[in-house]
């Protein structure tokens, strides 16, 4: 049962503003005789002429070349437009309409949190694919449908019903949404998404919503973290309070019927659930990063005895299986040592490794290698099995222990996942987004720190990748990641 769970993970993982997978609705792999995407990086940093932080999103395809999409080359703004939309915050990858190439849904919140974004709402784009790659000739702005500061766009994801070639339903984060008064309470908007790709707004949801767990308080940002369901979403509130424990954070759980109406109530989990390892602790931010379906939830800002901030990675397994099963650094198994700092746990996303079994890939940005304090690790650890750890020891890599390049002090390998896509094979449809993950390296230094401070890079295997257009200071390349998936 629990290898079964875990091979559903590696073929439909999620992560948030990473890949996403469609259950139910989503199309059939694409022909092999068309230019597909590989994979996409969001670049929210990239100032365009006259507009810092407009954004950009960098689109690898199949025949080996790049698509570089701005709002300015998808038609969606036009030359006067100056606003910060950070585009590229978040990206999905997904069969929108049905056609059997992959779409992009990508979000645009107006700068990070700690920056002032009160004058704009947020938007996303959706971009449609052809057969060459990606066009502006269908490109959709959905603007906010609620208020300046909103950071609408912050988080985005993509799930199907159980309908063959149904409709769709597009989930969108607004962590910086007032509710009922209350400041960055946090929403999520819920649209339906039609046979042709047109997404319509079914509803609003916050935790002051009948069904949804929890009450709208100052500063939650529900919808900051977003991940696909079988049948619904998966919410992250890293920032929840729980009782006096400020930022403990909690996950949530809503479904949709074939409808695509909310469901019951939702499942609510914080480290006080019962069945649910660890204590509710102040900072540990629980929710921060989520797997497919919440079967693995990151939790980096928990302490390990006496080490602040190594992080932890909770395992859900459900159904008639232990609700939870915590791992760290020091779990036995895994390879190396809970550390202050590390981040255990910051980012997530699903892999096949050893055997073919089901894996997760585990983000520790935080990691000191050797001296270089910062440098980042990712640990990958097999599905529980009977053959864990004997036959498929959890492994750890890093820039030169593993992947291409040097550890260096603030490089922050890991600091996002994207499960690695292979080559579309029609005779093996679950070959599909089963490679080795792909590692974003946001604090990589390119030349002389002057030049090139925090240009970044995308890591995938023995394979680097940086941004077309050259070093750029401050660009944090690979700070975003996305995959596409095949059901």
């Amino acid at each position: 049962m629990i290898e079964g769970h875990w091979r559903k993970l590696v073929l439909l993982s999620a992560m948030a503003a990473g890949s996403t997978a469609v259950a139910g609705g989503a199309s059939a792999a694409p022909p092999v005789d068309h230019v597909y995407i590989r994979a996409a990086v969001g670049i929210p940093n990239k100032d365009r002429f006259g507009a810092n932080h407009a954004g950009a999103v960098d689109v690898y395809l199949s025949d080996g070349t790049h698509q570089l999409l701005n709002e300015l080359n998808l038609g969606v703004v036009n030359e006067d437009d100056a606003d910060p939309a950070s585009f590229g915050s978040a990206v999905a990858i997904t069969d929108l309409d049905h056609d059997g190439y992959s779409d992009l849904v990508i979000g645009a919140p107006i700068l990070p949190f700690g920056v002032d974004a009160s004058f704009l709402a947020g938007h996303v784009d959706l971009a449609f694919g052809t057969s060459t790659g990606l066009t502006a000739a269908r490109a959709v702005r959905l603007d906010s449908p609620g208020d300046k500061g909103d950071r609408f766009g912050a988080a985005v994801a993509v799930t199907g019903r159980n309908i063959e070639n149904g409709p769709l339903d597009l989930w969108v984060g607004a962590p910086g949404a007032d509710v009922d008064g209350v400041t960055d309470a946090g929403a999520v908007y819920h649209y339906a998404v039609d046979t042709e790709g047109s997404a319509t707004l079914v509803s609003k949801i916050t935790q002051n919503t009948p069904g949804v767990g929890g009450t709208a308080e100052q500063d939650d940002r529900f919808g900051e973290v977003l991940a696909p369901s079988s049948l619904g979403v998966v919410i992250g509130v890293p920032h929840e309070d729980v009782g006096a424990a400020k930022d403990a954070g909690g996950v949530q759980i809503l479904t949709v019927n074939d409808a695509g109406t909310l469901t019951g109530t939702s499942l609510d989990y914080t480290q006080d659930t019962p069945g649910v390892p660890g204590t509710a602790e102040a900072g540990d931010r629980f929710g921060a990063a989520l797997a497919y379906g919440g079967t693995a939830i990151g939790v980096p800002g928990e302490d390990v005895g006496k080490a602040k901030d190594a992080g932890l990675v909770q395992l859900m397994f459900g159904e008639d299986h232990p609700i939870g099963q915590a791992l760290t650094q020091n779990s036995k198994g895994i390879p190396g040592t809970a550390e202050a700092g590390d981040e255990f746990g910051a980012s997530l996303t699903g892999v096949s490794t050893c055997l073919d079994f089901g894996s997760i890939a585990i983000g520790a940005p935080g990691e000191g290698i050797g001296a270089a304090t910062g440098a980042g690790s990712v640990t990958i650890v097999p599905a529980p099995s009977e053959k864990f750890p004997e036959d498929c020891p959890a492994t750890t890599f890093a820039q030169g222990h593993g992947a291409p390049g040097v550890s260096e002090k603030g490089d922050r390998f890991g600091t996002a996942l994207a499960a690695g896509s292979r080559d579309p094979s029609p005779s093996d449809p679950e070959n599909f987004g089963t490679g080795k993950p792909f590692v974003g390296v946001p604090g990589e230094d390119i030349g002389t720190r002057d030049a090139g401070s925090n240009t970044g890079r995308a890591v995938q295997g023995s394979r680097s990748y940086g941004y077309p257009g050259g070093d750029t200071q401050n660009l944090a390349y690979g700070s975003v990641l996305a995959t596409p998936m095949y059901t």
